[in-house]
């Protein structure tokens, strides 16, 4: 969350895929293997605009980060002018699996959630926390 809230307010883009199962998720590259301890230094190098991996997304499963610099399908619905490309991800990923998909909007610092093909804003970082930590605890 800490990662989270620093990424929101820089403005620095992020694409988080909680998933309990790396089955559940249909993923067009994996990118890099990770296997790390979630921390919210290791994500904020990840995400770092200056890094090869910052513009794909990290998978986390079993409480891990298994991947970052993950490419993941993009949704066909019409989406609002406001969402680009990062949006889409969450949402295709999300439309697909059964897995949830945090984002940071680079353009805005909002934070979002994509689950069942639907994505919500979330205006209240003690909201986020919660949510991420019932993502983490399934």
């Amino acid at each position: 969350t800490k990662a989270v809230a620093f990424m929101s307010e820089k403005h620095t883009g992020a694409l988080i895929v909680f998933t309990e199962s790396m089955e559940d998720v249909m993923i067009e590259r994996f990118g890099t293997k990770i296997d790390a301890i979630i921390s919210s230094e290791l994500l904020l190098t990840i995400f770092f605009n200056k890094t090869p991996l910052h513009d794909g997304a990290v998978i986390i499963s079993d409480n891990k980060i298994s991947y970052a610099g993950a490419i993941l399908p993009l949704s066909q619905n019409q989406l609002q002018w406001k969402y680009g490309t990062r949006h889409r991800a969450a949402l295709g990923m999300s439309e697909i699996s059964k897995a949830t998909v945090l984002v940071v909007s680079e353009e805005t610092g909002d934070i979002s959630f994509a689950e069942k093909g639907n994505i919500k804003k979330y205006d209240d970082i003690k909201k986020v926390r919660n949510k991420i930590e019932k993502l983490l605890s399934k």
